[in-house]
């Protein structure tokens, strides 16, 4: 069910992308997008966008059950949270950060996953 909330929200997002032409902008030490569409979108458009896009990002975390799924479920709802206080006007490129630092988390838990170290040995082999 999640992977086509993903895939819709994929598909959406490639169709918006194309029709309102991003521009980026450094804003202060991060990146500010703003979109073609000849104004602001209001709170309650940015809100479904951002929820449409971190609901097939975070929720498999809090379903999964792989040992640390959840911490790093919770670590990045927190850090799209900070993200949000620390820059609003520039979100997406503060909270692809911490996803970029949150990453090096996720390898150490798929390391420290049962299984997963014998798996990825046999797949590597020829």
């Amino acid at each position: 069910m999640l992977s086509w909330v993903g895939v819709g929200v994929s598909v959406s997002a490639a169709f918006l992308l194309a029709l309102w032409q991003p521009v980026a902008a450094i804003a202060g030490h991060s990146i500010r997008y703003s979109y073609g569409y000849g104004g602001n979108t209001g709170v309650m458009r940015e809100l479904f966008l951002l929820i449409a896009y971190a609901t097939p990002t975070i929720i498999p975390f809090f379903v999964s059950t792989a040992n640390m799924a959840k911490a790093i479920g919770t670590t990045l709802v927190v850090s799209l949270f900070a993200a949000g206080l620390i820059e609003r006007d520039s979100l997406t490129s503060v909270w692809c950060f911490f996803a970029a630092i949150l990453s090096g988390v996720i390898l150490v838990a798929v390391r420290r996953e049962p299984g997963t170290h014998e798996t990825f040995a046999r797949q590597s082999r020829p």
